[in-house]
């Protein structure tokens, strides 16, 4: 399970220097460490299941994203409603979902106080050697530079948000041409 993955990524080389890239570039931001084996050995598996059935289980509660290429409206709902309105709600009483203004007040008011975490990336240059035992030798690169993108015009505007996706694509595409 969890641990075994745990301790088998502490011996993989390549694990562990994704690590010290994450790291690096985080600045070691806390919220990016993965927990430590002594965390997970401590951790309540049963107490951990009920906090996690208890969010899930209500699936009027989720939020459900779809992202690619995806069929035309008059397609998708249909199929939307046959598999995911098939899933039961569970029922505390009679109108156990019948939500008061108060309660969308406070819904909208949690979700306006989330704010994105403020992870600097490191404002020089970080270099480090990292020597690991390994059965075959491997030397690993990696120039990372932060990309600030300044193709969005309107905030919410589809069209801003192509700009810039074709923005990040044209980047890429360059970069993977002075790779070959």
């Amino acid at each position: 399970g969890l641990l075994a993955w745990r301790l088998g990524e502490n011996r993989d080389p390549q694990a562990q220097f994704g690590r010290r890239v994450q790291k690096c570039i985080t600045q070691d931001h806390p919220y990016t460490r993965l927990p430590s084996l002594w965390s997970i050995l401590r951790l309540n598996f049963s107490k951990a299941g009920e906090i996690f059935n208890e969010s899930v289980r209500n699936p009027r509660d989720w939020t459900f994203v779809l992202v690619g290429k995806l069929p035309a409206k008059d397609v998708l709902l249909p199929m939307l409603e046959t598999y995911l309105g098939s899933i039961p709600n569970r029922s505390e009483g009679p109108n156990a979902y019948a939500l008061g203004s108060s309660d969308v007040q406070r819904e909208i008011a949690v979700r306006q106080a989330v704010k994105p975490l403020e992870i600097k990336f490191p404002p020089k240059i970080v270099r480090e050697e990292v020597h690991l035992k390994m059965v075959d030798p491997k030397g690993s690169t990696l120039v990372v530079f932060p990309l600030q993108l300044s193709a969005v015009t309107q905030a919410g505007s589809v069209e801003s948000a192509e700009a810039e996706l074709r923005e990040i694509f044209r980047l890429r595409l360059l970069v993977r041409m002075l790779e070959t």
